[in-house]
């Protein structure tokens, strides 16, 4: 099954309405938002990612106060739709 094809029974309509809200892109209120986050966060990175870098990752690991970093050698999260666009 295509990504496309798979989309609808992925997305999760009310989380995409939320997003899209008034006020959803106010960087400060979600700064605060992260910084209150009680519970553990992982963030994977692949170290060929160019989409979300490790140096982007780690930044947006900074953001949660008990937040741990993986960044997976010789792998990109995004390779995927690279190679789709390149083959």
């Amino acid at each position: 099954m295509s990504n496309q094809a798979a989309e609808a029974g992925q997305r999760n309509n009310q989380a995409a309405r939320i997003f899209n809200s008034d006020g959803a892109f106010d960087p400060a209120a979600t700064r605060a938002g992260l910084a209150g986050v009680d519970a553990p966060v992982l963030l994977v990175a692949g170290n060929l990612d160019w989409i979300i870098t490790p140096v982007a990752a780690a930044e947006f690991a900074s953001l949660f106060p008990n937040a741990q970093l993986v960044v997976q050698p010789a792998s990109a999260i995004t390779r995927g739709w690279t190679t789709r666009l390149i083959s």
